[in-house]
C-alpha cells in the first residue's frame, strides 16, 4: 500500500472503534471477543464499509458511516 492509498483509506474510513485488551481479561478471551466481533461485522455491515487493523493488545475496527461505528460501539464495548 502506498501513500496515497493509506491516506484515501484514511478519509475513507474516518470513524474508529478501538476494543482494547484489559488487563484482567486473558488475551485468548480478547481474540476470541474480536473474531466475534469480526464475524458479526461481516454479516451486518457487508463488505466495503468497515476494515480491521490488529495489534498486540488492541484492535481498530474502522468504518466508513459514522452511525455504524456508533452501532458497533453500543454492541460491543
Amino acid at each position: 500500500m502506498n501513500s496515497a492509498q493509506r491516506r484515501q483509506a484514511r478519509r475513507e474510513f474516518a470513524h474508529i472503534v478501538t476494543m482494547s485488551a484489559s488487563q484482567h481479561r486473558v488475551y485468548f478471551e480478547h481474540d476470541a471477543r474480536v473474531d466475534l466481533a469480526v464475524k458479526w461485522c461481516q454479516k451486518q455491515f457487508g463488505r466495503g464499509s468497515w476494515r480491521m487493523t490488529e495489534g498486540w493488545f488492541r484492535t481498530e475496527f474502522k468504518f466508513a458511516r459514522e452511525k455504524d461505528a456508533v452501532y458497533f460501539a453500543m454492541k460491543w464495548l
